[in-house]
């Protein structure tokens, strides 16, 4: 059984396409959950008459107070009876082959627990902006990944959670959502401490780029420095609050793995990654640029590390801070 967790919030200009995607797929869900996070325009209407004619289960549910997107998920997730559970946004577009194409891999390889494919991003009128969210936004290569390289896994979110689907287990194991974490993010490290993740190279989304709460489109250093308070001080700040955030998901995530089987090969993988972001931070903290100029003698660091990106970001951090 396959269902759907779709999560809404004031969007009724595109929920009705979003919806006939889904419900016309070649091989459509058998149940569709859709929680609503206390809209206040016509999205409900919206869905009533968009899913009426439906002859599958679905169901609606109005928050009595607004969750916010990352726990309005886990509720919905929690609602779903599926064994494989599809995560939707309220205003992409899915190919319409994309639950069959997935849905094809979990039958034939049972000891996968979760798919996630690429995506186009696209404006408001569904012309292509990018071809390749992996390309363009997230520097994601699936050969990589498939070939056990989960760096960069460990540094940014490479799963959009809309462009992915995955067995109760994960969800089972993966609950209740830490807050420092992002669901789709928390999801995807957990399902790497339970079994086999699939990278479908499938462009089966439509990533329309409007409203979005955390958004796709490539983001340069102007735009960061406007998001994080318009000043290049302030984005730079918000830089060290994202190393200490993911430590903290990382801690969470290694007590997570202590009631997993099977997950030993992580261990270090886990605490090699650990210690290069506390080394990053108290670097920053102490304003030790000595340190980081001499970077690449540290294993961890240089293993780590892209090229310089790293150690660039960081420096700067720490020259504004003096």
């Amino acid at each position: 059984m396959n269902s759907v967790a779709m999560c809404t919030y004031n969007g009724e200009k595109y929920i009705k396409e979003q919806l006939e995607s889904i419900i016309h797929q070649s091989l459509p869900p058998d149940e569709i959950i859709i929680c609503d996070d206390g809209s206040n325009d016509h999205t409900i209407s919206a869905i009533k008459e968009t899913m009426r004619g439906w002859r599958g289960s679905w169901k609606l549910v109005q928050n009595e107070k607004n969750l916010g997107y990352k726990k309005n998920f886990q509720k919905a997730i929690s609602l779903c009876q599926g064994d494989i559970i599809y995560l939707s946004d309220q205003d992409d577009v899915w190919d319409l082959h994309k639950m069959e194409l997935m849905n094809q891999i979990f039958v034939e390889c049972p000891e996968v627990v979760t798919v996630f494919h690429d995506a186009e991003l696209v404006d408001e009128s569904l012309h292509v902006l990018y071809p390749s969210f992996w390309r363009a936004s997230l520097d994601f290569d699936y050969r990589e990944f498939l070939a056990g390289d989960y760096r960069k896994v460990l540094d940014h979110n490479v799963m959009q959670g809309s462009a992915s689907a995955f067995r109760r287990i994960v969800f089972e194991k993966a609950r209740p959502f830490p807050e420092e974490a992002v669901h789709d993010e928390w999801l995807l490290l957990v399902s790497l401490l339970i079994g086999k993740v699939v990278p479908l190279p499938k462009q089966l989304l439509k990533y329309r780029q409007v409203n979005n709460v955390i958004g796709g489109l490539p983001v340069t250093l102007s735009e960061k420095v406007k998001k994080w308070g318009g000043s290049l001080r302030s984005a730079l700040v918000q830089h060290q609050r994202e190393i200490i955030r993911r430590v903290c998901v990382l801690d969470e995530l290694m007590g997570r793995a202590e009631s997993c089987e099977g997950v030993s090969h992580f261990s270090n993988l886990f605490k090699c990654y650990r210690s290069f972001l506390m080394l990053r931070n108290s670097c920053i903290t102490h304003h030790n640029v000595k340190v980081l100029g001499s970077f690449w003698n540290y294993v961890m660091y240089y293993r780590w590390s892209y090229g310089t990106k790293y150690v660039l970001k960081d420096l700067l951090v720490i020259v504004l801070s003096d």
